[in-house]
């Protein structure tokens, strides 16, 4: 065995027993036990020129054959031209249009019939500018704008076609009626058919044909055959092609038999695919795939020793390998660990290693599922070796990602940098698709040397890159963008490269290093400029200039401004010139000549001594356009087209110097040599030395774009078109120096387009450079420390929506919660503010549009209070809805199904899945019974365990017996064949069970199981939970009892509704159709009835493959093999369903907070019960589920539940038939902390009707001596300033009955004249109080207001003057707002009036009291109370009103009443008397978040940056998206972008514009429509434009907008896109149909993707999503709950988990 190094490999001689291999180990021994391995011999083997078999011609259907053109129209359907080619050979199955069989023709042409069509006329005739290959029922379409009637993108037929060529008639069928137009004119795109032109000679002229419009078919038909060797080594076959053969094209097939390669067929047969070929069709490169015949098996491995290892064949290390039967014979063998799936990246986070497991063997990206890996998890050694360790910071996860490759299994893996040799190389098993990287046809359009290194600007056909040499003889490229983008400039200044561009949306590219390279994407700087397309930059006196269709300048390279505007000027260059008489920027183009008429062109010259404003210094009479500038010898020269040179000292006056008629496109001026140097077109080189001119042999003809001097190197470098670059130390003699090489492959995240190699670890280190991103889902719970989070659950939030008209019935609650599953509403009492509970039968839901519709009007003054609930919970693997992630339609089995993020089935330590491992049902399909060594063939082995037991069902064969248990005797990864025996005596199978040959196909049930999840997921259909059920796979229908065979019949019920697949079979049960089932009769066949509790039905005898799903959906697994998916028995549609979902995964050592309150209703039948609750689970629901009467809360002294039997027993009262029974149960709730407050009474909640802060000393102060009974006078020194109904308070020793501790008295008559005697009473205008006859001195006060009085509308309950010094609450109030929610002593007034103070308040004479002297004025409303007689009774710290259900005499409390003081004390803002009931259930205290998307992207250079990608930010493609296509259809387009509505008022139009400032981000505008109020129009597109002045957007228009038009502006933010790897531009958004278009695909470095598939997920790039960088390095977890390891993300407080979460829940 060899691990590495050719020294580990071991002799193996046949012996029996026990097997230890002797290896030196170059791993650790964690990274061996446990692991599978597989066991292969090591020496190659090669069989040259086997025999093989060709397959997969191309064969293509010829529609019609014309003489006008020599076109074969070749139908679509059956291939049209896709990988046909010019050369291709081909023969036609019948003589056609004077072609013959037996004969050979070579294509010559290929392409598409098109045409624009000008007009239509009513006579049904279209007018087009040519009918060229135009034949009858030819099917077109039509695209553009579309004339005369016709839909874009409908097929439709040519239905006659006119002699004059260009006129034609069409039918939307074949050989339908002529299609009935209208008059109309304009232009539309047509589109035909493919065709072909022939001739009858390779590389031959077109070969003329006659008419023919029947069919035949056309063949290619290859003219040599190529020839191979093969040879195979470490499980994968490897071909060198030894004759190339001609006239094959790419997707042929080369099939070489197992039986010629020494193993079987079809086991062992070699299938070569051509992967590229040559001019003739030569075979340049093939895809092979096919096992080898060699001898391999799977065992796993336990190190004894440094040397030795023991050899299983259990992943449990239980069944050692022994000699006997074992398949090797002596020879070298190698231990290589294999199969790897899976490509991760394992970074540490937090203090802890976690993998990011992205799955790269399926169509579908499939993204984050991040998971812990512990110190006792054997995949975490298994894979550090493979993917290396990433540690970028101790706070965040990885900086860096490894290679993403496509479907690569690969036996040939390499560790620890040593490489297998080439000739044990293999091919891949998928072809990895990217953009070939080929540097040829580069035209380098300008050149600078930054002191090191020359870098130059370059566009190929496919892309545009960055060439650069230090050498300046040896050129390396790099990627910019995978599409040309026409880079035209590139300065050096300021520390910055900044490279101008004709593309529209990319003009200006910035750059730190000269390799990575910022337009407006995901980067730590953006660039910022209108939209312009830039021929020529320069940088002068901390200025950089672009010049093009328009000049503008910028001081820092990211902020451009425009300075100069054209209408039909384009500049071509600019030059920053320093001389004696000039300093500044000349620029140089061609324009119009206004001065003359009619209007010519003419040379311009533009000068600048700041870049900012602008002069034009044009010399007359010349008419030639500019290209170039530069100055040397105190002089300026500018260069052009026809030998155009203009000469100026100055900058304003120029001489005329042109010669020659060359096309000259740059200069530059070597102070050394004293010389200027101008290059042009067609390979041209001149030279000037200040009187002389002399043109110079360059060695080229292809343009030449740019020329350098490095006076460091003392060098000219001249740069062109087609990989040209000349250097040259003189000027005169000149040298090619394009050595183009590439540097190590550039490989994105979809991998470079080779074929053969080794496993992934040679992708990775050194080779990742481009710019990478991944999508990082955070799993809200998951791994949650149950201590520390129990106070977490399920997610409630309340609103009161108040009607805006009268007439309301529609309500909206959306945005209330991310993913509302469940909302209960109340109607809010508009005099008692306390609600009604509402049910169905009142209000409709619209949970699309997340909207409540009434049945009948709210009466006026009353709203709606609206609770929604949302799911939450501990592990919880996903929690999302449809709206987020589609809802997909199985082809094959019918079902709607809902793809999750999350794996099916797996422990929690293996990154946990929906269903417990074990128990979900595991089948093989068995396709071959062999005889000669009693071996059954099955797709595959994988799953068999030697000694378990199977069974067989379906239509079997081979001697086997249907529905009886077989144990697996062995088994073989090689020919995926197993024996069976029929015992299994002591555990062991016993003999080999005969069998006879045969052919078929029936299921193997290797583990039986129903699937069953670690916790009950939680599903809603439109608000209404759904029941899980059961997966079952059917495989056969008896007529004798009419029963069904399934896996297993274990977890269903009768009763139960079951729907099956397309599928289904026996011709009597109908696919997508609810049946029943009836009886269960064993472990694995049941009958079923139409309907529920009906007659059985009767069934046929028929066997077949089919999978039926009870109740209302449940769990399978995705076509990766990997993921879950839920299934619906349902069908359901995304424009009328709504579905949300959380499923959980293994959870230890229990769950907190989890399902969200269940409603049943009951219709009361005059009894008082029992009824039966179908909602209800046991433990703490008697005292917290919810009991109401018509929408009003009993108590709980009226009812009983009883928790065995499940019943609702009323007590003391009766419903009626006619009234509502309602059962809100909290279920679970030993995890939701529940508790309720029964009977909570006596106590007073006063509304105030006034608070009075006119602060007042009493009118009188005098001293009372006696009193008398009988005339209860009271007499003091002085009554004069007595006035009746005064309050009078009295201080001192009391006497005659009066109290003075602080009571409160009213004076009741005032003896008049004046002597000094008066009478009271203890309530104002009450009757005269009793006295008794004392004398003393008492202190009284008459009138006056020392602190502010606050007035209730009913008795406030507070007895003595003082409230017993306990503290009294207020809140609620408008005005004197300072009163709110603080508490106050109070000295009592009267019943409904109190004065407040800060402290007690105190009434023994010379005592000092602190009375609240101070507010603002009182408008209205408010409470009071005394503070902590509602104390919320929990064990958590309770901070959301909106989880406590409060009511008053059974009516509902709205939120919006309730606040939430310190250590649970409630206020309670509704007036509550002392008779009245309240009762108070609080909830578990705190939500679980939902889960956290971010985009994580990481650049060339390693640096990163995060964008928040939540719900709002991501939809789905709902097509399929093709490197072709122009438009991206996506689900939902407002969700990738932001839209923005200005309602303006037009200002007056400056020089015939009319500005506007628009409130958008100026980086991210795609898109401004401007609606016209007044007009009642949309604005032409044509007649405004956007323009940066001074940082801000600004709208200008130029037509159909007048002064004083009101406008409605919508601004659409967003400009970029992320979708499987590759990130692509737009322009264009079309809000009505869900469209983006103006495609820059491949933006940023990330390659074009080939085939995006549908339903794939869309992630919108905005940049208010973008992480700001300050908080990028910095720690992203708190340290609140969990102060050791820090909390999660989803609950940090940190700035970054505060944007990262924002707009999440």
């Amino acid at each position: 065995m060899y691990r590495n190094k050719s020294k580990d490999i071991v002799q193996l001689t046949t012996a029996t027993g026990s097997m230890t291999c002797n290896v030196g180990l170059p791993v650790s021994p964690g990274q061996v036990t446990g692991q599978e391995f597989t066991f292969y011999p090591t020496s190659a083997t090669t069989v040259s020129s086997p025999a093989f078999t060709q397959g997969n011609l191309i064969t293509r259907t010829i529609k019609n054959a014309l003489a006008d053109g020599d076109y074969l129209s070749l139908e679509s359907e059956t291939g049209g031209t896709t990988n046909m080619y010019v050369n291709m050979p081909i023969r036609v199955a019948a003589s056609y249009g004077g072609l013959s069989t037996g004969t050979t023709y070579y294509v010559v042409n290929i392409g598409t019939v098109t045409t624009e069509v000008i007009q239509t006329t009513s006579a049904n005739v279209l007018i087009s500018t040519g009918t060229a290959g135009f034949y009858v029922d030819m099917p077109i379409t039509f695209t553009g704008s579309t004339l005369g009637g016709t839909i874009e993108n409908t097929l439709y037929f040519v239905k006659t076609v006119n002699v004059n060529g260009t006129d034609f008639t069409i039918t939307d069928s074949q050989g339908g009626t002529t299609l009935a137009l209208s008059n109309d004119t304009g232009s539309m795109t047509v589109t035909g058919a493919p065709y072909v032109k022939v001739s009858a000679t390779l590389g031959g002229g077109v070969l003329p044909l006659t008419n023919a419009s029947t069919s035949t078919t056309l063949t290619q038909y290859p003219t040599s055959s190529p020839s191979f060797d093969v040879s195979w080594i470490l499980g994968g076959y490897s071909v060198d092609i030894t004759g190339a053969g001609t006239g094959y094209a790419i997707n042929n097939t080369f099939t070489v038999l197992g039986t010629a390669l020494g193993g079987t067929t079809p086991t062992n047969n070699l299938v070569m695919t051509v992967n590229t070929i040559g001019t003739n069709g030569q075979v340049t490169s093939l895809i092979n795939s096919g096992t080898p015949p060699e001898i391999v098996e799977q065992y796993y491995l336990k190190v004894i020793s440094t040397t030795e290892c023991e050899v299983y064949s259990d992943s449990q290390l239980q069944i050692p390998v022994t000699g006997i039967n074992f398949p090797f014979t002596a020879g070298d063998y190698a231990l290589l660990p294999e199969p790897f799936y899976f490509n991760q990246s394992i970074v540490k986070y937090n203090n802890r290693v976690y993998q990011c497991i992205i799955s790269n063997n399926d169509t579908e990206f499939i993204f984050g599922k991040w998971e812990e890996l512990r110190s006792d998890s054997r995949k975490l050694n298994a894979l550090d070796r493979i993917v290396g360790y990433y540690q970028p910071t101790i706070n965040m996860p990885g900086l860096d990602l490894t290679q993403l490759v496509d479907g690569i299994i690969y036996p040939n893996s390499t560790y620890k940098d040593n490489a297998f040799p080439p000739s044990e190389e293999y091919t891949l098993d998928t072809i990895l698709q990217d953009q070939l990287f080929s540097p040829t046809e580069v035209d380098v359009t300008s050149i600078l040397w930054n002191g090191t290194t020359y870098f130059a600007p370059a566009n190929s056909p496919t892309y545009s890159d960055i060439t650069y040499s230090t050498t300046g003889i040896t050129w390396l490229s790099n990627k910019v963008v995978g599409q040309p983008i026409s880079l035209t400039d590139i300065v050096y200044a300021d520390s910055k490269y900044v490279m101008s561009s004709q593309n529209n949306v990319t003009p200006i590219l910035v750059s730190i290093d000269g390799i990575v390279w910022t337009t407006a994407g995901l980067e730590t700087e953006s660039v910022s400029i209108d939209n312009t397309s830039l021929n020529s930059v320069a940088y002068f006196n901390g200025i950089y200039v672009a010049v093009g269709d328009n000049i503008v300048s910028s001081d820092d390279a990211y902020i451009w401004l425009e300075r100069y505007r054209f209408t039909d000027m384009i500049l071509y260059g600019v030059s920053a010139i320093t001389i004696n008489n000039f300093d500044g920027f000349i620029a140089v183009g061609v324009g119009p000549d206004y001065s003359v008429i009619p209007t010519i062109t003419q040379s311009v010259i533009l000068k600048s001594l700041d870049g900012i404003s602008w002069t034009n210094i044009t010399p007359s009479a010349s008419a030639e356009t500019l290209y170039g500038a530069s100055s040397g010898n105190n002089t300026i020269v500018v260069v052009g087209n026809n030998g155009a040179i203009f000469t100026s000292i100055n900058g304003s006056n120029w001489n005329n110097i042109s010669t020659g008629s060359a096309n000259l496109r740059d200069i530059v001026y070597s102070d050394s040599l004293g010389l200027f140097v101008i290059v042009g077109e067609s390979g041209f080189i001149g030279t000037y030395d200040g009187s002389t001119w002399s043109v110079k042999t360059s060695g080229t003809t292809e343009n030449l774009n740019s020329v350098i001097w490095n006076s460091d190197l003392s060098e000219f470098i001249v740069t062109g078109n087609n990989n040209v670059i000349l250097k040259s130390i003189n000027g005169i003699d000149w040298t090619i120096s394009n050595i183009f090489v590439t540097d190590p492959t550039i490989y994105d995240v979809q991998g470079d387009a080779f074929t053969s190699g080794y496993g992934p670890e040679e992708l990775v280190p050194g080779v990742v450079t481009d710019n990478l991103t991944m999508v990082v889902t955070t799993r809200p719970g998951t791994n949650w420390d149950v201590a520390t989070y129990q106070h977490v659950g399920y997610n409630v939030v309340s609103t009161t929506l108040t009607p805006i008209t009268n007439g309301q019935l529609i309500f909206s609650f959306d945005g209330l919660v991310l993913i509302p599953a469940q909302l209960s509403v109340f109607q809010i009492d508009g005099t008692t503010g306390l609600a009604t509970r509402l049910y169905y039968d009142s209000f409709t839901v619209d949970w699309l549009t997340k909207t409540i519709t009434l049945v009948s009007v709210l009466p006026i003054g009353d709203s709606l209070l609206v609770e929604v609930y949302e799911v939450g919970n501990g592990d919880q693997l996903e929690k999302s809805n449809s709206q987020t992630d589609p809802i997909r339609l199985n082809d094959v089995t019918g079902f709607n199904e809902i793809y999750l993020n999350c794996n099916y089935s797996a422990t929690l330590t293996s990154g946990s899945g929906v269903i417990i491992p074990g128990t979900s049902p595991i089948n093989v399909i068995a396709t071959e019974t062999d005889s000669t060594e009693n071996s059954i063939l099955c797709d595959d082995v994988r799953y068999f365990t030697i000694n378990d037991q199977i069974i067989f069902y379906g239509d079997v064969f081979g001697g086997i017996v249907a529905d009886t248990h077989y144990y697996v005797k062995t088994v073989s990864n090689v020919t995926n064949k197993i024996t069976i025996s029929e015992t299994n005596p002591g555990g062991v199978a016993g003999p080999t069970f005969a069998l006879t040959s045969d052919i078929g196909s029936m299921d193997i049930i290797i583990e039986v199981g129903s699937g069953a999840p670690w916790t009950d997921p939680i599903v809603y259909h439109n608000g209404t939970k759904l029941i899980l059920g059961h997966t079952n796979r059917v495989t056969q229908t008896s007529s004798a009892t009419n029963s069904i065979t399934c896996n297993t019949t274990s977890g269903m019920e009768v009763g139960e509704p079951i729907v099956f697949s397309d599928t289904i079979f026996g011709g009597v049960i109908d696919p997508q159709v609810i049946y029943y089932i009836k009886t269960i009769i064993d472990a694995n066949e049941f009958t079923i009835s139409e309907t529920q509790g009906g007659s059985v039905l009767v069934l046929t005898d028929a066997v077949g493959g089919a999978i039926g799903i009870t109740n209302d959906y449940a769990f399978g697994i995705a076509d990766n093999g990997i993921s879950a998916t839920i299934i619906f028995a349902a069908q359901y549609d995304d424009t009328e369903d709504y579905l949300t979902y959380t499923v959980f995964g293994e959870t230890f050592p229990d769950q907190y907070g989890y399902t969200i309150p269940e409603l049943q209703l009951i219709e009361g039948d005059g009894t008082v019960g029992p009824f039966t609750l179908t909602n209800y689970v046991g433990d703490d629901n008697p005292l917290n589920a919810v009991v109401e009467i018509d929408g009003v809360r009993i108590l709980d002294t009226e009812y009983t539940i009883d928790d065995v039997t499940n019943t609702l027993t009323f007590t003391t009262l009766t419903p009626s038939s006619s009234d509502t029974i309602a059962v809100t149960s909290y279920n679970l709730t030993e995890r939701q902390a529940f508790n309720t407050q029964y009977d909570i009474t006596g106590t007073t909640v006063s509304s105030i009707v006034n608070i009075n802060n006119e602060i007042t000393a009493p009118i009188v102060t005098t001293y009372v001596t006696a009193t008398a009974s009988g005339t209860n006078l009271l007499t003091c020194s002085d009554t004069s300033g007595f006035i009746v109904d005064q309050t009078i308070i009295f201080q001192g020793t009391s006497f005659g009955n009066v109290l003075t501790n602080g009571t409160v008295y009213y004076v009741k008559s005032v003896t008049f004249p004046y002597d000094g005697t008066f009478t009271i009473s203890s309530t104002l205008s009450g009757t005269t109080f009793t006295l008794t006859t004392g004398s003393g001195v008492i202190i009284s006060y008459v009138g006056g207001q020392p602190a502010v009085r606050v007035t209730t509308s009913s008795p406030h309950g507070l007895a003595s003057p003082t409230a017993s010094d306990e503290l009294i609450r207020i809140d609620g109030t408008l005005g004197s707002i300072q009163l709110n929610n603080n508490t106050y002593y109070v000295h009592v007034i009267n019943n409904t009036q109190i004065d407040l103070y800060n402290t007690p308040y105190l009434s023994a004479i010379g005592d000092v009291n602190d009375p609240v002297t101070s507010i603002s004025s009182y408008t209205s409303g408010g409470y009071l109370w005394i503070d902590e007689i509602f104390v919320v009774d929990s064990i958590w710290e309770q901070n959301n009103v909106d989880r406590l259900w409060v009511t008053i005499n059974g009516y509902r409390v709205p939120s919006s009443s309730l606040y939430l003081n310190a250590d649970n004390n409630l206020s309670i803002l509704v007036s509550i008397i002392s008779t009245d009931d309240i009762t108070i259930t609080s909830m578990i205290s705190s939500a679980t978040p939902n889960q956290l998307v971010y985009l994580q992207n990481v650049n060339k250079n390693g640096n990163g940056s995060v964008y928040r990608a939540n719900t709002d930010t991501r939809t789905w493609l709902v097509e399929p998206l093709y490197y072709t296509n122009e438009i991206i259809y996506v689900s939902d387009v407002t969700r990738i972008t932001d839209t923005l509505v200005q309602n303006v008022v037009a200002p007056a139009a400056v020089d015939g514009i009319i500005s506007i400032g628009l409130d958008a981000d100026k980086n991210t505008i795609s898109q401004v429509i401007v609606y016209n109020t007044t007009t009642s129009s949309y604005v032409n597109s044509n007649n405004y434009s956007i323009v940066i002045i001074d940082l801000v957007p600004i709208l200008q228009i130029t037509d159909e907008v007048t002064v004083g038009n009101s406008l409605i502006i919508t601004t659409i933010e967003g400009n970029l896109i992320y979708i499987n790897g590759e990130q692509i531009r737009f322009s264009t958004v079309d809000l009505v149909n869900n469209t983006i278009s103006g495609l820059q695909r491949g933006s940023n470095g990330t390659g074009t993707l080939d085939y995006i598939p549908k339903y794939s997920e869309v992630f919108g790039i905005l940049s208010n999503n973008l992480l700001p960088s300050v908080n990028y390095n910095l720690t992203w977890n708190s340290n609140v709950y969990n102060v050791n390891d820090g909390d999660p993300l989803q609950i940090s407080e940190t700035n970054a988990a505060i944007f990262l979460n924002s707009g999440v829940s």
